[in-house]
């Protein structure tokens, strides 16, 4: 048995750990009720036994129930009617708890890419002050799965092209949210960089993955940073075939643009990143 003490108000809050404003919100929801009401005063008494239902309320806080449903819950007898509440807010919590990988993956996503952008802006100052040079390397590109991808229409209009409303519209249709940069694929480089470009392929990164996603990289390539305005990326695309061309490498048709830092960022267009990426016959597809 509880002891027959009654406590204040003050005191029944002091003692449970919660606030005064508290108990009188958990009486207006009707979770609990004073054992006396002064008729003079208006004073509050709360007994033992009501106020041993206060850590019930509060765990159920915790695991995220509001107070209505643990009205609900309290006011049940039984092991399987809580059981099956309980369940129903563990699956609640791993949807959010998936969400909110998502959301960590995509801020730490753009995190890098805004790293990456900065350095390469850094290291276009040091070219234009003659204390460095435009930087072509051949580099490996691990193949990363779970990429989402569709061919469009391409008319040379670049901020259509990456802040795409069919591509927005196609993922919402399929429930899926994207993470890291968006990639134009190009079938023809060299038609890309006369112009003559019709349709792009854009792919990015995509949650909740799939097996039945693409894939980008596990290929050779020449990579560059264009720096500043998109409509003069052909000028890149010119120093690296000729540095191709100088270093004996051959360039398979196909390019991508990889953009780093662009629209979703910034105005600024002289602030642009773009990494051009296109792919080299190997030694081994040379034999074969």
């Amino acid at each position: 048995m509880t002891e027959d003490r009654l406590f204040s108000i003050g005191q029944a809050a002091n003692l449970c750990g919660v606030s005064a404003k508290a108990l009188r919100y958990y009486e207006s929801l009707e979770l609990i009720q004073p054992k006396l009401v002064s008729q003079e005063t208006g004073y509050r008494y709360y007994d033992k036994e009501t106020l041993l239902l206060i850590p019930v309320i509060k765990y159920y806080q915790q695991v995220g129930l509001d107070l209505k449903q643990i009205k609900r819950l309290i006011s049940l007898a039984g092991c399987s009617n809580h059981y099956h509440l309980l369940k129903e807010r563990r699956e609640e919590i791993k949807a959010k708890r998936e969400e909110l990988l998502v959301s960590l993956a995509s801020v730490d996503d753009w995190l890098q890419l805004i790293i990456e952008g900065e350095m390469c802006l850094q290291n276009q100052a040091q070219i234009n002050a003659g204390l460095a040079s435009q930087v072509i390397s051949l580099k490996y590109y691990h193949e990363e799965r779970n990429y989402c991808k569709i061919e469009q229409l391409y008319k040379y209009n670049y901020k259509e092209s990456i802040i795409n409303l069919e591509w927005t519209k196609f993922l919402k249709d399929r429930q899926l949210e994207v993470s890291g940069p968006v990639i134009l694929k190009y079938d023809s480089y060299q038609e890309k960089m006369t112009g003559q470009s019709k349709t792009a392929t854009i792919l990015q990164h995509c949650y909740p993955e799939s097996s039945d996603f693409s894939s980008f990289g596990g290929f050779m390539a020449l990579s560059s940073y264009h720096i500043g305005p998109l409509d003069k990326i052909e000028e890149t695309y010119q120093k690296m075939v000729d540095y191709a061309n100088a270093c004996h490498h051959t360039l398979k048709s196909e390019c991508y643009e990889r953009y780093v830092i662009d629209y979703w960022v910034t105005q600024n267009s002289n602030e642009f990143v773009t990494e051009i990426i296109i792919p080299t016959v190997t030694h081994n597809e040379i034999l074969h």
